[in-house]
């Protein structure tokens, strides 16, 4: 066993090459790592760390204290591995199955994980937040919904720091402050994102007068402007 006293008891490293009733893996998973070991003098808090760098990457650890009673008691275990174990999350070893039971992807989505725009189920408690430069986009199938818990309502807002209008800070004449378009692609551009016509969208502006105006409009298949409410 990897918590052996002949193993846990002392502090330092060793090479390990057998399988271990222990091993995160399971009792039979034959193990060609290293295993490092730090053991405080007394038994009581965290007694022992020990540190498993396994022969495919994988990395795992785990803390503990020690009674003659009961042995072994592991802190903050992860119900993926038995014993104490948790496996160490980085770039290169994070799994479809290790996110999953983390709670950032839901079973039966996201089979691949390689970029944002192929994560298609984020648990609701998981937050990304990117900055996105001038002209910039997000180029995926993305479906957008704001959910707002209790009663509140939800809302997006949108911000233009275009001529910094204010009360006392008006434009001097009509200023776009914000547009949304749906586009059509442009098949020959379709590399560029913001290329292809505008079969429909909303805008607003501000007059000098600091009044607010909304266009909503409908555009045909050669561009031409079919229907406009101007409000």
């Amino acid at each position: 066993r990897l918590d052996d006293p002949s193993i846990i008891d002392v502090t330092n490293p060793i090479s390990i090459s057998a399988t271990f009733a222990d091993h995160p893996l399971g009792a039979t998973y034959v193990v060609a790592g290293q295993l490092h070991n730090w053991r405080r003098y007394w038994a009581a808090g965290a007694a022992a760390y020990q540190r498993l760098i396994n022969n495919d990457g994988q990395i795992f650890e785990r803390i503990g204290s020690y009674t003659a009673a009961g042995g072994w008691k592991w802190f903050l275990s992860d119900s993926g591995y038995p014993f104490g174990w948790r496996k160490i999350l980085d770039s290169g070893s994070m799994t479809l199955t290790d996110l999953t039971r983390l709670g950032v992807a839901r079973s039966g989505e996201n089979a691949d994980i390689t970029g944002l725009s192929k994560l298609t189920g984020i648990a609701s408690s998981v937050k990304m937040a990117a900055n996105l430069e001038v002209a910039s986009s997000i180029q995926a199938n993305y479906r957008v919904g704001i959910l707002r818990p209790n009663d509140y309502e939800a809302y997006m807002s949108f911000t233009s720091r275009v001529g910094k209008v204010s009360a006392d800070n008006l434009p001097s004449a009509l200023t776009s402050m914000g547009n949304v378009y749906f586009r059509l692609a442009n098949t020959l551009t379709e590399t560029d994102p913001h290329a292809g016509r505008a079969l429909a969208g909303f805008s607003t502006a501000v007059y000098p007068t600091g009044e607010g105006v909304m266009r909503m409009e409908a555009r045909d298949e050669t561009g031409t402007s079919k229907a406009r409410i101007i409000c």
